[in-house]
């Protein structure tokens, strides 16, 4: 049998995407290929080092081109250089994927893109457990059914943007680049300075929505207090949130964030906006700020 050539292999991996799960994705790729040269390069670019057999090689050509796309050619979402080198290389990608079954590969595939209809952020960080494992984040093995948190460093702002990975909102190359490059300074470029609310009460069922708590009136990363996703009944869940109190405490004092926590868990929102008010540098300059953010409204790929 002839060896495929580049724009056959490339016409064949679209088609098997299309008939098994990932026909929205697919269809993206086929807009930015749009050349007889770029359909060529692509093709060859995805051909493997042993003879296609199964159905499982024909997926994992397939995770091979969104990496081609996305990673090496960028042609889909603006993934910085600090996310191409997250996904690290493209041997590592192949390896981890030799022996995985096709609906293993394509769980793959499709975390390369965003869902159509995303699912409830809380119920994807309640799906981690109370206490998930905490093992290295890589993103060429990424699935959208994670049983970690990812690194050993999490922070509030880094478990939401895995909990809008998780629910659909954004593709593993948007993870890649935003992840573990997110931090205090540009939180609130990547997701928006939000909508404000005019207490706690008014948002404490608001399940699966983002929430922010910020000075009202200076923005800054010495100002940025916390961020996590609302999962009802007055809670919310995140990490770097253990450093108050409980729920009814009478001792005086002691509501306040112990910066550098790492704890993935539910806390009581109520208690967190206390200890944000009760914070010298957010009661002396104005206050805190309470907003709900929309991942509708924000620029995510």
């Amino acid at each position: 049998m002839a060896k495929k050539d580049g724009a056959t292999r490339l016409a064949d991996t679209i088609s098997f995407m299309k008939a098994n799960g990932a026909r929205s994705l697919a269809k993206k790729i086929e807009t930015v290929l749009n050349t007889d040269q770029r359909k060529t390069d692509a093709g060859d670019a995805i051909q493997m080092d042993y003879w296609i057999k199964t159905d499982s090689d024909r997926a994992r050509q397939a995770i091979m081109l969104c990496r081609y796309v996305f990673v090496e050619k960028k042609l889909l979402g603006e993934i910085t250089p600090w996310g191409e080198a997250a996904m690290d290389s493209k041997q590592k990608m192949q390896n981890h994927w030799r022996h995985k079954s096709k609906a293993s590969i394509m769980e793959g595939v499709k975390a390369y893109d965003r869902l159509r209809h995303p699912t409830c952020m809380a119920a994807a960080l309640e799906g981690l457990g109370r206490n998930p494992s905490q093992a290295d984040l890589h993103y060429y093995n990424l699935v959208r059914t994670q049983t970690s948190i990812g690194t050993k460093a999490a922070i509030c702002y880094q478990t939401v943007t895995l909990a809008m990975f998780m629910a659909g909102h954004v593709s593993v190359p948007w993870l890649a680049s935003w992840y573990s490059a997110s931090n205090a300074a540009n939180c609130f470029d990547l997701m928006g300075n939000g909508t404000e609310v005019p207490n706690i009460t008014a948002v404490s069922n608001l399940r699966g929505k983002i929430i922010s708590f910020r000075n009202r009136t200076k923005m800054g990363a010495q100002y940025v207090n916390h961020w996590a996703v609302i999962i009802g009944n007055g809670r919310a869940i995140g990490s770097n949130t253990d450093g108050f109190d409980p729920a009814g405490s009478t001792t005086v004092g002691t509501r306040k964030f112990i910066w550098g926590d790492r704890n993935f868990q539910e806390f009581d929102l109520a208690d967190c906006y206390a200890a944000c008010s009760e914070n010298t540098k957010y009661r002396d300059a104005g206050g805190v700020r309470i907003a709900i953010h929309d991942p509708s409204t924000m620029t995510l790929w």
